[in-house]
């Protein structure tokens, strides 16, 4: 689990001292709370659907 922190967001930095790789990003979803159990299966189905994730 990541720290989260409601002044900031990143995206794309490095995590954990992993170092950096070449990305690129196709969506950023954004919610002003927590999503379900349920709500973050759809989520996480469309993503997929939408780019082609397996």
């Amino acid at each position: 689990m990541f720290a989260t922190d409601l002044q900031r967001l990143v995206l794309g930095g490095e995590i954990g001292g992993l170092g950096e790789s070449e990305m690129e990003i196709g969506a950023a979803l954004i919610y002003n709370r927590a999503l379900s159990d349920a709500e973050t299966y759809l989520q996480t189905t469309y993503v997929n659907d939408e780019f082609a994730f397996v």
